[in-house]
This record gives C-alpha cells, structure tokens and sequence, in this order.
C-alpha cells in the first residue's frame, strides 16, 4: 500500500538554487570560521601540538568509509520514494540504513581502542605529547562512533530537500562551538580539549538533525520489521561506487598529512596541515554548492526528465567554474602573500607546495558537479573506480617521495597532483560527457567559454595587483579578495550568463525580496 507524503517537493529551478544557496552559506561560514582558526590554534597550542591534533584529525577522517556508502544510498532513495509516494519503502529506507549505521558505529569504536594502543608506533608523535594524543584519539573516536550511528540524518533532510533546516543547524553549532574552544584555549586548556568541543559538537548537530527528521518522517519511522537484508544490499551496491570516490577524495585530500606523520614529524605535518586547510576552504564550498544537484538529478531521473537533467548538468558545472578558477588564481598568484599574512610564519617552499596542491585539486572540483548529477542517477561507478585508482597512485608517489626520495613535503604535494590532473584533467570528463549526452563542442560553448569569460577580468585584476602593488596585511588582502570577486561576479553576469539565466537569478532575488517584506 503506498500513500502520499505531504512532505516531499517537488523539484524545479527555484528550489534547486534556493538549496544550493543554502547549503553553500552554511558551508562557506563553516570554512571561513575553520580559516580562521588554524593562526589561532598555532599560535596557542603551538606548531607541534597543532600538528598532533592534524594528525588525529587527519585519520578519523577516514571514519566515513565504513559507512561503504550508504549514507549516499539514502541521499538517492528518499527522494525516489518521496517521488512515488512510498511510505513503507521509506520507512524501510530508515530502519535498514539505521540497524546498519549503528553496526558501524561499534567497529569505529573498536578501531578507536586499537589506534589508542598502537598510536605512537605508528606515528612520529613527541614523548611529552603521547599520553594527551592518546586521550585526544579515545575522545575523537568515541564521539565518531557515536556520531556514525545517527549520520544518516543529514542525509534524510537532503532528500527532503531541507538545505534550510540543515544550513541553519550547522550555522548555530558552528557559533557556539567557536565561542567555547576560543574561551578554554585562552585558558590554557589544550589538545584533549580541543578534541572535545569538536567531537560534541558534531553530535549536537546530528542531533538536531535527528529531531528535524522525526517531524519530517511518517509516524513510527523506524521499524525492527521494516528492516530488509536484500534492501541492504541493494543500497550498498548502489553505495560503493559512492564509497570508492569519498574513499579516493580523502586519500588524495589527507593521505599527505598522514605519511607525514609517519615518516617525518609532527611539525611537517601542521605545515602540509597548512596546505589542506586552504585547499580545504575552497572544496568545501564547491562541494556544498554541488550536494543539492544530487537529490534534484534523483528526482528528474525519476520521472525520465532528460532535458532537464542535462541541462542541470551543463549549468551546475559552469556555476561551479565561476568559484574554482578565480579562487584557485588567488591561491596561486597570491599564495605567499595570503600565507604570511595568514599565518604570519615565512615556511620556505610552502607557497610553491600550496600551487601544485591546489592545481590538482581545481582538476577535480571542475568535475565534482557531474560526480553528483551521475550519482543521482546511480550511474557514477567510473567515478568511484578511478579516484581510489588515483588514490593509490597518490599514496605510491608519496611513499616513494617521502620514504626513498626524500623529497619532504614537496614530494607528497606532487603525489597529491599528478594523478589528479590525469584522471580528472581527461578520464572523468570524457566520461561524464559521453554518460550524460554532452558533446565537447557543446560543453565548451555552453560552459568553458562562458566560465573563462566571466573569469578571465578577475583573474588579470589579481596578477596586475601582485606586480604592482602586493598586499601586505589583513585589509589589503581582504581588498583584493573583495575586488576580485566583486569583478568576477560583474564579468559573469555580462559575458557568462544567458538572458534566461538573467531573468532566472532576477526573478529568484525578487522572490526572496518579497518573502523578507511580506
């Protein structure tokens, strides 16, 4: 028996803006809070102890992964049982993903224990600091386990399409999490309490995404009988394709930090942690902008739309170039001058670590919105396949740059690039074009040159400041970003946009005008 449920909406392009808007602010606030914190924790807790808590940070990063992907499963099937009015489906959706996740949740909890046992004989970690890195891993590890059990709450509000309640959720935790690790820092308190605020905090927003799904959901919607063993394994087909690309993009991301760790010290590791955490920034923001494509493409495939979603496509990814390339520029032409200003030490070669990073990073960003319009329709396992294959040959060229050549952290940010720019430089978009019904003439009129046009004023504006007038503190490099980006945003309106898309954007802002006034 199947029955309508009142919650779901419908897909259309006022929405799938008003979701990506959402979710890039939370995630854009987010990132600029995370930016500003990393001079504030190495100046307080210092560069080997910052570096410490990168390293323990760094691993339980990987605590997603045994998730196999089916948090992304439940992204693509709440939407396809909102679409057909299936409240036991989903009710089977929740209960099988929930039994699941909590499974998960005692092995990280047991990982945690041995990690907590075997941390400083795999890790370079100083005497002094290895009884507070081992309580700092019990207490990060716990609160993962306990936040892997509830995860799929994210999930269920993004199938519902509730950008808004998750941003505004996100948004608040953010807040009052900054206002206590600031206080205990100042303090004097140091890496276990670090450890705390983060882990907590990631609960309370599981959480309060919790109890937002329990309104959204029908009654009862965890059932011990709804559970269903070949549900399961359907969502975890669909899910590992998802779990080999999250697995490869936190490889390519943070296996750098962690051979660090292993090979080198903990004081290289806080300077690569550096690195990463502004490649960090501009990939959370492209990534967020992207996430609401998916429950959109799930929806369109659904009801066979083609037109719509190809044409999703093609725009989701020209948006996306609009923030890649002016901000991957400033990350190249400005590296030093942001890095100085940023975290006020001079580290030789870390602008030049920070260009190659970045460079492959760009690569993979540029094609992260057909990633999520291909997932949508659980056709992305290509995806998945080549970026644990570059993944492997990141983490190859880093050993071998660390452990034989001894190229330091210069080696390991070209084993972050190198594989990067190959498979999503030529593999992936062929791909994705060839799946989708792209041509290649047709993607560079509809997205490259209209992408290159709109950036290209902001990008000159960036290389003409730096040879003639190089900013040298805090305003000045806040001048430069506001003036890049007020460029680029005039520059894509006029030579990136068509009329339509005008007339689109102008009606939405009108539309968010009147809601403010009524």
């Amino acid at each position: 028996m199947t029955s309508t449920v009142a919650q779901g909406r419908r897909t259309d392009a006022t929405l799938v803006v008003t979701n990506v808007l959402w979710n890039a602010a939370a995630s854009l606030f987010g990132s600029v809070i995370a930016f500003l914190l990393v001079p504030f924790l190495l100046g307080r807790l210092g560069e080997v102890v910052y570096g410490v808590w990168a390293l323990v940070g760094s691993v339980f990063a990987y605590a997603v992964v045994f998730q196999l992907g089916l948090v992304s499963a439940v992204n693509r099937y709440i939407p396809v049982r909102l679409a057909s009015g299936d409240v036991p489906g989903l009710r089977a959706v929740v209960s099988t993903c929930s039994v699941f996740l909590a499974g998960v949740g005692v092995v990280v909890l047991g990982l945690t224990l041995g990690l907590h046992q075997w941390l400083t004989q795999i890790f370079q970690i100083p005497p002094a600091l290895a009884a507070d890195a081992q309580l700092c891993v019990l207490v990060v590890g716990g609160c993962a386990a306990l936040t892997t059990v509830t995860s799929a709450a994210s999930a269920i509000l993004s199938g519902y399409q509730r950008y808004d309640l998750m941003a505004g959720s996100r948004i608040a935790v953010t807040l009052a999490r900054t206002a206590v690790l600031v206080f205990l820092v100042v303090q004097g308190w140091g890496l276990v309490a670090v450890a705390l605020v983060y882990g907590l905090s990631e609960l309370l927003v599981n959480a309060i995404y919790l109890a937002f799904c329990l309104r959204l959901l029908p009654e009862r919607p965890f059932s011990a009988r709804a559970v269903d063993a070949a549900l399961l394994r359907e969502m975890l087909a669909y899910g590992f394709n998802t779990f080999n690309y999250i697995l490869g993009a936190l490889l390519l991301l943070k296996v750098g930090e962690v051979l660090i760790g292993i090979y080198r010290s903990a004081e290289e590791v806080a300077h690569y942690a550096i690195v990463t955490a502004s490649v960090l920034t501009l990939t959370t923001v492209i990534e967020s902008f992207c996430a609401a494509i998916k429950p959109a493409a799930s929806d369109l495939d659904a009801i066979d739309d083609h037109a719509r979603l190809k044409e999703l496509t093609l725009l989701s990814q020209k948006y996306s170039l609009f923030m890649i390339l002016p901000s991957a520029a400033f990350l190249l032409v400005m590296g030093r001058e942001f890095l100085l200003i940023w975290t006020h030490k001079d580290i030789p070669l870390l602008p030049t670590i920070l260009a190659i990073v970045v460079v492959g990073h760009a690569f993979r960003l540029a094609q992260h919105s057909s990633f999520f319009v291909l997932v949508g329709k659980g056709e992305h396992r290509f995806f998945g396949r080549l970026m644990v294959i570059m993944a492997a040959g990141t983490v190859g060229l880093g050993w071998l740059g660390l452990a034989v050549l001894d190229w330091g952290l210069l080696g390991v940010a070209w084993a972050s690039a190198i594989p990067l720019v190959v498979g999503c430089g030529i593999l992936l978009p062929r791909h994705a074009y060839k799946q989708l019904g792209i041509g290649w003439v047709e993607s560079l009129w509809r997205v490259w040159l209209p992408s290159l046009g709109g950036a290209a004023p902001g990008v000159l504006l960036l290389v003409a400041w730096k040879l003639t007038m190089p900013p040298r503190s805090w305003p000045e490099l806040l001048l430069v970003v506001c003036a890049v980006a007020a460029t680029t945003l005039m520059a894509a309106w006029k030579l990136g946009l068509g009329e339509s898309e005008r007339m689109r954007f102008w009606n939405l802002a009108k539309q968010g005008w009147s809601r403010v006034f009524a």
